[in-house]
């Protein structure tokens, strides 16, 4: 749709122009004798002089080949031709031989309706009739071109569609009769500039469509040759705020306009803006990043795609200078609304001193309520208290408005003349259009004329159960989002914006608007753009597009690893944070080197999943050691082999002027006495690094040591050849520094020494019934299993607290025990029960088991003992992944797949699992399964759906799904497995199914459940249950129905079961209870294997489950 204004202003210029001017005629030759020459030689226009006149016949001609129709033409046989025009064409007898298959193509197509409306829906072709130009541009943009104009418009129309100049619209629009000079002109403006009615070029659909080859188009200069290689050409600076650059070729305008795309040291680009030829870019910055005078700036432009899908390598432009000396001026003011008047400036101006205070409203009689900046800076919107009155209205802009580098505009007095708008906005194109929303381009500027509360019941697509999420509006733009998940728009849609959504500065608030949408639907994975690392504990991952941030935000889609390629496990802090195409990752320690990070499971918003990637890089240490992270512990502190270890929290330098191993760096203050011992004056004190560079231990004689070694005591010289290092002394480190040479920056560091301890435990978790995971805080260097007990049901094993275990308490039986050290060199002690039903532990194992250290006998390599700890146990958490119901007898199925899946009802089903379980996300669940039927996978939401939870044997142990959409009352082949990866169903303590298959079952509908009613005789109910279909047999096994009233079955007892065609009897006795209306009456059916419901095919009826309302 065409803006209504700007072709009535068209028009009016044409009218205008005619009437001042003469066009003459050329002395000599044709002035489109060389376009003339081109589209013959492209097959768009053929034969006669160029002075000879056109007719309507000719004319059709010309415009059905330059729509690239004339194949089509050709292909109708001359029977159906003149079929058509006997029974359709008034003037058929006119029509010359020649022009018989165009002219019955035309209006077999309703290209055309003749001259005379009064022989509908017959045609008066008139085929030697004189053409005119607004007759050659109807056809010509109708049939060609997607347009739907009449003769009145058609000449302005083309102006706007750029197929003829306004130039030539003056001088082809007041001709009676076009020539074939002047129709060589028309077609060709069409094929060079021409523009369809969805934005494509006209030249482009015809090369697309096949009519010409993109080879003859280039040679005929109507299309520009595309180079080999996708490049910039150059950057320059516009001003303080903007940078255009350009490509070498047509860009792809998503990817173009993507500010992603493009970086900047220290500078937020706040929009990109694709000019008109297609291939140059403007990037405005936000304002806060203006440059100033002859700064100067590195570009670097990565991602961009070209029209034909080449993607830019990336590219760094550097130096773009920064210079403005050009004055900014107005272009241009007029009255937008009752209250708003828009201000446009030749450049962006600086927020800061585009004021109220800098514009005048009739020499100040009218008062400025605010002015407000748009569209990059370049225009401003001055807002009044008061309406303006129908007239004229005076406007002076002042010179203390600024541009970014401080020039004031030049100062200018306008006179505007205010005319009501009585138009409303309408939607005239739309850009950007995606599974998650679309940008939408009204007629006019617009303003939201609804609460932001509201937006779901104004905007949505296809229909009002899609709700928009989101929208913006900027300018004439409204941008809307729609949730990729839940509501996400199909590739052909229609779009709604409600009435009364939006208004526009006069008031005038929009009908309601559909918009029909298409797009192309993206299936190409996300892909890594780059990662930045922001500092030592965060980096930044940039993608090439929009993501899906449940996937983003998942923990366990990034793992990664050292510079040897090994797995740092525990490290990545959570929340993991998704915005805006970047993923920002937190460390729970500081990195310092090589690293990679591995990525998988990441889906864009379109449900496309990241191929797995492992991507480098390095941090580089830039923090200086933080003293106040040293700790210093003493072992076998006096004894024999006495020694000092030291911890720095991260590696440290080992050579050079800092170095962690310059005894000269230690010495140690007494207790007490504060006398000062310098270890580098101790005989034979020795020095180690261990833990990878992060700490070192100090073996300092104690005078046992020299005892031992039979030093007489006369010769034991405190502070010469020994030391006693105890708990609460003092050791005072100087100037040392990590290994990537930061320097700490006090001189000195004094840290109180701790004595050596126990050994802590991490964490107890049951992986499996019968398998419980005990993670230290420490390697061990020898291990004995009788230190651990696992006891079921006990916190306390000490009752009497006289350090004992308690008699009776038992301990679960040990099949195996294993032991491992992971990444942070930790001992993992993996202790496998014995496989009986006392000893295994239940799949919700919290707070049933508990772990008890009974025993000291395992130790690390300093003497430290896990400490015995009889009176409170450690709970085992549960880390069980809940599997599928098993009750352990194989030769007695309870479900109709073995004991954990069971079809219910028409199209629904149930798996049944091993303990209660919970959806966080009941509409996304579904995609937590892979189920196939008829081996075609079914979709989530399309095809089937979650629709809850509920009670077999625990609460909410059972996931019930129904089959929706085509799938409806399927029958066939069904298989059910987990998906890769889960996200929404877990048990009651998080964990995610295990993995299963079930294997491929038969699906049968049966006779469904249509009505139930309630009659009552006394102490005799009938609960009548009417089928969809007939069912066989006469009675049914009363044994298989249980009836509950208001969920009890108390007094109550199924006295018989009588089947009549589709209807089910039972009758029950009541005692000691009385139906009440609005007594929930429950019916529950399953089968027994006796007499059991069978429709007439004999599929058995396996499940009812029905409530009444009485």
């Amino acid at each position: 749709m065409r803006n209504l204004k700007k072709i009535l202003a068209v028009i009016t210029v044409i009218a205008m122009l005619a009437s001042m001017m003469v066009v003459p005629a050329l002395a000599e030759g044709f002035k489109y004798e060389n376009e003339a020459k081109v589209l013959n030689d492209l097959g768009l226009m053929a034969g006669y002089g160029l002075g000879d006149s056109v007719n309507r016949a000719q004319g059709i001609v010309f415009a059905l080949k330059a729509a690239g129709k004339a194949a089509e033409v050709e292909a109708m046989s001359d029977e159906e031709a003149a079929k058509i025009l006997d029974e359709l064409v008034v003037d058929k007898d006119q029509v010359p031989a020649w022009a018989v298959k165009w002219v019955a193509y035309a209006v077999k197509n309703g290209y055309t309706s003749g001259v005379d409306a009064s022989v509908a829906p017959k045609v008066k072709f008139a085929p030697t009739q004189s053409m005119t130009a607004a007759e050659l541009l109807v056809w010509l943009m109708n049939i060609g071109m997607g347009y739907k104009v009449g003769t009145d418009v058609a000449v302005s129309e083309a102006v706007n569609a750029g197929i003829i100049t306004l130039s030539q619209a003056m001088e082809f629009g007041p001709k009676a009769a076009l020539v074939r000079d002047d129709v060589a002109g028309i077609i060709y403006g069409a094929c060079k500039n021409g523009v369809n009615a969805d934005g494509t070029r006209f030249i482009e659909s015809l090369i697309n469509a096949g009519f010409i080859s993109k080879e003859a188009a280039i040679a005929a200069g109507l299309v520009e040759a595309v180079p080999e290689k996708f490049e910039v050409v150059g950057a320059i600076a516009l001003n303080l705020v903007q940078v255009e650059v350009e490509f070498n070729q047509p860009v792809d305008e998503d990817s173009a306009k993507d500010k992603d795309h493009y970086k900047i040291d220290k500078v937020v680009i706040k929009n990109v803006d694709l000019l008109d030829d297609g291939k140059t870019v403007v990037l405005t910055f936000d304002a806060d990043d203006a440059r100033k005078q002859q700064d100067k700036v590195d570009l670097t432009i990565e991602g961009v795609k070209s029209a034909n899908g080449k993607t830019l390598a990336k590219t760094t432009i550097k130096g773009i200078e920064f210079i403005d000396t050009e004055i900014p001026t107005v272009v241009d003011g007029s009255v937008i609304g009752s209250d708003t008047i828009k201000i446009v400036f030749s450049e962006p101006m600086d927020p800061k001193t585009v004021t109220k205070s800098n514009f005048s409203i009739n020499s100040g009689k009218l008062y400025i309520k605010e002015v407000k900046l748009q569209n990059n800076y370049t225009e401003a919107l001055v807002v009044l208290y008061s309406n303006l009155k129908e007239g004229e209205v005076t406007v002076q802009v002042k010179s203390g408005n600024e541009d970014f580098a401080g020039f004031g505009v030049v100062g200018k007095l306008l006179t505007l003349t205010v005319v009501e708008d009585h138009d409303a906005p309408v939607v005239v194109g739309y850009e950007k259009a995606s599974k998650g929303g679309i940008t939408l381009i009204w007629s006019e500027d617009i303003k939201a004329n609804i609460a932001d509360s509201k937006i779901g019941e104004y905007y949505y697509h296809t229909n009002s159960k899609n709700p928009a999420k989101k929208v913006e509006i900027d300018g004439n733009k409204t941008k809307i989002e729609f949730d990729t998940k839940d509501h996400p728009m199909p590739e052909v849609a229609y779009v709604y914006v409600m009435k009364e959504a939006v208004k526009d500065y006069w008031n005038n608030k929009n009908t309601q608007q559909m918009i029909k949408i298409e797009y192309e639907a993206d299936e190409e994975p996300p892909v890594v753009e780059e990662i930045e690392v922001k500092s030592q504990s965060q980096i930044v991952i940039k993608f090439n597009e929009d993501l899906d941030e449940e996937s983003a935000e998942d923990r366990d889609n990034y793992t990664l690893l050292d510079k040897d390629g090994k797995e740092i496990k525990s490290i990545i802090r959570s929340p993991i944070n998704y915005s805006d195409k970047k993923v920002t990752i937190d460390f729970k320690q500081d990195l310092n080197g090589d690293y990679s990070i591995v990525i998988e499971g990441v889906k864009d918003t379109s449900d496309n999943e990241i191929e797995k990637v492992t991507i480098s890089f390095t941090v580089d240490d830039k923090v200086r050691p933080n003293p106040d992270d040293f700790k210093a512990k003493v072992y076998k502190s006096k004894q024999a082999d006495q020694m000092l270890k030291i911890s720095f929290g991260e590696a440290m330098a080992t050579d050079g002027k800092y170095s962690v191993t310059d005894l000269e760096k230690y010495s140690i203050i007494k207790n007490g006495t504060n006398k000062v011992y310098y270890l580098a004056d101790i005989d034979d004190v020795e020095i180690v690094v261990v833990d990878d560079g992060k700490a070192v231990e100090i073996k300092i004689p104690s005078e046992k040591d020299l005892e031992e070694d039979g030093v007489k005591p006369a010769d034991r010289k405190l502070g010469e050849n020994y030391i006693p290092v105890e708990a609460g002394d003092k050791v005072k480190i100087t100037r040392v520094a990590d290994a990537a040479g930061n320097y700490m920056l006090a001189a000195e560091k004094e840290l109180t020494i701790e004595p050596s301890g126990y050994i802590g435990i991490d964490k107890v978790e049951a992986t499996a019934r019968d398998k419980v995971v005990v993670t230290l805080k420490d390697r061990l260097d020898d291990f004995d299993i009788d230190d651990l007990w696992i006891v079921k049901g006990k916190t306390d094993i000490d009752s009497n607290d006289d350090g004992k275990i308690d008699n009776g308490v038992t301990k679960l039986e040990y099949a195996g025990v294993n032991t491992s050290i992971n990444d942070d060199g930790n001992t993992v002690i993996t202790i496998e029960l014995a496989d009986t039903d006392t000893d295994k532990l239940a799949y919700d194992t919290n707070n049933e088991a508990y772990l008890f250290v009974v025993g000291t006998e395992s130790e690390n390599v300093y003497g430290e003992t896990l400490q015995k700890n009889l009176k409170k146990g450690i709970a085992v958490k549960d880390k069980i992944a809940p599997e599928l119901y098993d009750d352990g007898n194989d030769e007695e199925d309870k479900a109709v797949v073995k004991d954990y899946l069971n079809w219910t009802a028409d199209s629904k089903f149930e798996i049944i699992f091993s303990e209660s379980m919970q959806l966080t996300n009941t509409a996304r669940a579904g995609s937590d399964f892979v189920i196939t039927a008829n081996g075609d996978v079914l979709v989530n939401g399309v095809d089937y759906e979650v629709i809850g939870l509920k009670k077999t044997y625990k609460d909410n142990d059972t996931v019930r799904f129904a089959l929706i959409g085509d799938y409806v009352g399927f029958d066939g082949d069904l298989e059910i497995e987990k998906a890769e990866k889960t996200y929404y169903v877990k048990d009651a303590n998080g964990n995610d199914v295990g993995d299963f298959e079930i294997e491929s079952f038969e699906v049968k509908n049966y006779a469904q459940v249509k009505e139930v009613s309630v009659t009552t005789d006394g102490a005799i109910v009938v609960v009548t249950v009417k089928m969809s279909e007939k069912l066989s047999g006469k009675v049914a096994d009363k044994y298989a129905f249980t009836v509950e009233v208001n969920n009890s079955a108390a007094g109550i007892s199924v006295a018989g079961v009588t089947v009549d065609g589709k209807e089910i009897k039972i009758t029950i006795t009541i005692s000691g209870v009385t139906l009440n209306k609005g007594d929930k009456v429950h019916v529950l059916y399953t089968p027994s294997g006796t007499n059991d419901l069978k429709d007439q095919e004999g599929v058995i009826v396996p499940f009812i489950e029905e409530e009444i309302t009485l």
